[in-house]
């Protein structure tokens, strides 16, 4: 066994039954190339030569074979293979495609301006991560480079009374009744555009959410009272859905991100206010009303408490108090 330098990374060179072996070890460090090398070996004698990858492919010719992984593996659920696919749809359009799979680093990554929000930018990223873990897997690449995420609006913005008031004052249906329903009941965007007539129930004032992101998303849900009107109104339609869609393939509303983008430039609200604010307006308030965390956590559909307390703040107003009990106590 040897070890060489070739600029910063070290290269291993050695001979097993007669057949010489030289490849890279991407480390630059003596210590974890002896450590690669020592693997590589022990891989070599336990499956032979195959061991050692091929030339990797490129990020867009390894796209193909990642995707159909995706479209066909029973790991994933739907909801996971639509975000890959779309996770891809970002990275392919970017200088990352056309590089091999062993030539991207953590740098290089860090350097790609994804466009859109920070979120849309980490959908792309843990795509990423994904497919250079697959390629790990395929024996493509000996190992994966870290993925560094951004950092995303937390869950400290909130729309609260004044921009809803701002926002309803331009606001046309169906945004109207979406944005009371988020901001009264907490639900999701995406389960409020799939509310059906059936799981309304009038004489208990609730509403059965019958799906979601996770098991916990089965629940009730209480109809405020502004929001019990707004569906009597919204009733009578022939259609299973509450918001009915003829564009649709599906039959009912996926998105209003248009209107609510038109509606928030008509308020003069500021551009990081996104719809789902309205939930974390929920969360905040259903919190300091009720302090019930278990509570706020079924209503939410969360399936871990620690993100329900997310939305608990302290409550300052004994500090408030003991300070002003101080001053006259000064004065």
């Amino acid at each position: 066994m040897s070890l060489f330098k070739r600029g910063h990374i070290w290269w291993s060179h050695f001979f097993i039954a007669g057949k010489r072996y030289r490849c890279s070890t991407k480390q630059t460090t003596e210590s974890k190339a002896r450590q690669y090398e020592s693997a590589l070996i022990a891989r070599i004698q336990e499956r032979g030569p195959s061991a050692v990858p091929n030339k990797a492919p490129t990020l867009r010719e390894y796209s193909s074979r990642f995707l159909h992984w995706v479209d066909n593996t029973h790991q994933l659920k739907p909801n996971t293979q639509k975000y890959y696919r779309f996770g891809w749809e970002r990275l392919k359009g970017t200088s990352l495609a056309g590089m091999r799979l062993d030539t991207i680093t953590t740098d290089a990554v860090s350097m790609i301006p994804f466009p859109g929000s920070p979120a849309w930018g980490n959908q792309a990223r843990r795509t990423l991560r994904v497919m250079l873990g697959k390629a790990v897997r395929d024996g493509l690449i000996h190992q994966a480079p870290r993925i560094h995420l951004a950092e995303e609006t937390g869950r400290d913005g909130i729309l609260d009374d004044a921009m809803e008031a701002k926002l309803l004052e331009v606001a046309n249906q169906p945004l109207r009744d979406v944005i009371l329903i988020v901001r009264d009941m907490g639900l999701r965007p995406t389960e409020v555009f799939r509310m059906r007539w059936e799981h309304v129930h009038w004489d208990k004032r609730l509403y059965f959410n019958p799906y979601g992101k996770s098991r916990k998303a089965r629940r009730w849900v209480p109809l405020s009272n502004r929001v019990f009107d707004a569906l009597r109104l919204r009733a009578g339609d022939n259609s299973d859905w509450l918001f009915p869609s003829r564009r649709s393939g599906v039959g009912h509303l996926t998105t209003v991100s248009k209107q609510f983008r038109r509606a928030r430039t008509m308020a003069g609200l500021p551009k990081w206010l996104v719809l789902y604010h309205a939930r974390h307006a929920f969360g905040t308030y259903a919190m300091a009303q009720t302090k019930n965390p278990a509570l706020v956590r079924d209503v939410m559909g969360h399936a871990d408490l620690r993100t329900t307390m997310i939305y608990q703040h302290p409550d300052l107003e004994p500090l408030r108090q003991a300070i002003d009990d101080r001053n006259r106590r000064v004065m």
